[in-house]
């Protein structure tokens, strides 16, 4: 996507264009959020979002006591059940059906946010919340806290601009695409 270190400027106008509120950093909350994501979803990259649902939410119960909300995508799918009920059945975890009109408040409430790979993950930074993430295929993976540091409140607090700035080269309407500016931005990839 040729966006290693790059200036802040799309990320600037990206967020004054859809009045993204970039937040503080963020470390009171009264739960750990676990996000999940679409069954199947390419950025999966073949991993059991179920299965990693339960395994992080008992790596998490092993250490501490704090709550555990799951929210679920916006789109309604089906997780393998009997996952859902061993994970539920674990101290003090509890089930959101993610929303829109829910999102900003779940995130904001939260100690830190965990996900395998979801652009939540993207949102929680923008939010100012810690994001423990599971695989390098996420955007916001390099700006990951680990989960045994993040349950010791310890978090990575680097700065969050180098990370939307890269992250908003990736990002063009379809005016900048039809006025090829994508394009020569890749460029210097080739020459």
């Amino acid at each position: 996507f040729n966006n290693h270190q790059m200036p802040s400027d799309r990320w600037e106008m990206i967020r004054e264009k859809r009045g993204i509120e970039f937040l503080p950093w963020n470390f009171d909350g009264s739960y750990i959020l676990v996000c999940l994501q679409l069954p199947g979803d390419a950025s999966l990259q073949g991993a059991d979002i179920s299965q990693w649902m339960f395994d992080i939410c008992s790596q998490i119960r092993k250490k501490c006591d704090f709550p555990i909300l799951i929210r679920t995508p916006q789109l309604k799918r089906n997780f393998d059940q009997l996952l859902l009920n061993e994970t539920l059945e674990l101290k003090n975890v509890s089930l959101q059906n993610g929303t829109r009109e829910n999102l900003l408040e779940t995130l904001d409430n939260s100690l830190f946010v965990c996900t395998f790979s979801s652009g939540i993950g993207i949102d929680a930074l923008i939010r100012g919340k810690p994001v423990v993430v599971s695989s390098k295929a996420s955007f916001v993976y390099d700006s990951r806290t680990k989960l045994n540091d993040a349950i010791e409140l310890k978090y990575n607090k680097n700065n969050r601009l180098n990370i939307l700035s890269n992250i908003a080269y990736c990002q063009w309407s379809l005016e900048e695409i039809e006025l090829g500016l994508p394009w020569k931005h890749l460029l210097n990839l080739i020459y």
